[in-house]
């Protein structure tokens, strides 16, 4: 009997020591770990980041991102340039001009033939010289440029003369207007009132 007492009471002391000691073991490897955060390191990789480094993308999207960039200024110059054309188109609407429908091809031969030249300028005189093409001095020549030629369509006189107005006149000038009509005007001509009537046709734009 006193055997049997002594055999349970060593089971029940080594069941507990066993429990006492899974549960430390238990504890002591299931703590979560203490990190110190450090904001320049990458947890993930082990990669150390600095901040103070500029950003170094890999070719291909380093390409796609030049890219994108070269398309998107294109866009841009050529929403800037047909807002431009549309302008024109407006004056020559308001003012019935009989050149409507010929706002780009001015706009482009000027751009072709100075580029730093104002487009705005050849359409102020345009409109100084003949109303916008409505009282031409003669046929089909709205700048009044003395050249002794006689054109046969707009399209014919105004792919000449706005390029030639442009490289005899707006170029050497820098689009300064009393340079210009120093070089462009007759002796007749009240020079003042000519750069008055191109500057407001001008505003007009």
């Amino acid at each position: 009997m006193n055997n049997q007492k002594i055999k349970r009471g060593f089971y029940t002391a080594t069941t507990i020591l066993s429990f006492v000691v899974l549960t430390a073991t238990f504890f002591k490897y299931s703590e979560p770990q203490r990190v110190t955060y450090n904001p320049n390191t990458s947890y993930i990789s082990g990669i150390t980041y600095n901040p103070d480094q500029s950003f170094v993308p890999i070719e291909p999207v380093k390409d796609s991102i030049n890219r994108l960039k070269v398309e998107q200024k294109q866009k841009l110059e050529a929403a800037e340039r047909q807002a431009k054309i549309d302008r024109i188109e407006a004056l020559f609407q308001r003012y019935n001009s009989p050149m409507q429908g010929y706002g780009e091809l001015i706009f482009r031969r000027v751009e072709e033939c100075g580029a730093s030249a104002d487009y705005r300028i050849i359409i102020g005189i345009a409109g100084n010289e003949s109303g916008l093409g409505r009282i031409p001095y003669k046929l089909y020549n709205p700048y009044g440029y003395l050249d002794g030629k006689q054109y046969t369509d707009w399209n014919d006189s105004l792919s000449f003369l706005s390029c030639v107005i442009t490289q005899r006149f707006l170029v050497p000038c820098n689009n300064d207007l009393v340079c210009i009509i120093n070089r462009y005007a007759g002796p007749s001509d009240d020079k003042s009132q000519w750069i008055r009537n191109v500057t407001w046709f001008i505003n007009q734009l």
